[in-house]
């Protein structure tokens, strides 16, 4: 191996790279093959060599790109957004839910293929600069600083985007998961308040025994519908307004679907 151009490698190439590659976090982390051949040439690929000898050196080489980073989510009256994206605001009406949750859905589709194609793009764009930066061609002249410059200015741009859309996502996921949360529990209710309704209805059953039939024209079936209404009164009032409320709880379920 020629150590010497080993040597110009590691400190024009590696720190160069490793600089410019840690102040510009992606989310992804590519992965290349840094290949030595017998006159010490070094190549970088994507691949290693489809023929490999003894007198070829493949070394594995890592660029990681930076974690999961993501702008906060700010209000500007009923409006949040994240940096310029704007948010899905809620709307009112029985099936206001119902809409909201399916803009949410279409616009996180939206932003997990903008999301995809951003980071595809950083990627190719630091890739890109590592081999630049890694090749003895360019050396250390101007154009090799106007392309780094250049490269900086789109992923620096690209960056802030990849930060707006994740936390756009992350946005769009809580309210899903919100709104599945209260489909559960509304569901565990309207379970519930069947139940108490029908506890009711048996312990009115029990005590008062069945309605008996409408008959104004027979004072003994007059007399009995009175008694058998005083005794159901209660029963009947806490029916009612345990349907009321198994009514609402049906609404709430449907307009999180």
């Amino acid at each position: 191996m020629n150590t010497r151009l080993l040597r110009r490698w590691t400190s024009a190439g590696l720190i160069s790279v490793t600089l410019t590659l840690c102040a510009a976090p992606s989310a992804l982390a590519a992965k290349l093959y840094k290949v030595v051949d017998a006159d010490g040439n070094i190549t970088f690929s994507q691949f290693p060599p489809a023929e490999k000898t003894d007198k070829h050196e493949i070394e594995s080489v890592k660029v990681d790109a930076g974690g999961e980073v993501k702008t906060p989510v700010t209000t500007i009256g009923n409006t949040q957004y994240c940096g310029d994206i704007s948010l899905p605001v809620a709307q009112v009406g029985s099936h206001g839910s119902t809409r909201f949750l399916k803009n949410v859905a279409r616009q996180k589709k939206n932003w997990e293929r903008s999301l995809e194609r951003l980071e595809a793009q950083v990627e190719r764009d630091n890739l890109r600069q590592f081999k630049q930066n890694s090749s003895r061609y360019y050396g250390n002249t101007s154009y090799r600083n106007q392309r780094n410059l250049e490269y900086q200015k789109r992923k620096d741009a690209n960056l802030q985007s990849l930060k707006e859309l994740r936390c756009a996502m992350d946005w769009a996921a809580e309210q899903q998961n919100g709104m599945e949360t209260l489909a559960a529990n509304n569901a565990a209710e309207i379970k519930r308040l069947q139940q108490v309704h029908n506890n009711l209805q048996g312990a009115l059953q029990n005590n008062c025994g069945a309605e008996p039939v409408y008959d104004p024209s027979d004072p003994a079936l007059k007399h009995q519908r009175k008694e058998w209404r005083k005794c159901a009164g209660e029963y009947l009032s806490d029916m009612r307004s345990v349907e009321r409320e198994l009514s609402n709880a049906s609404r709430n379920i449907q307009s999180t679907r």
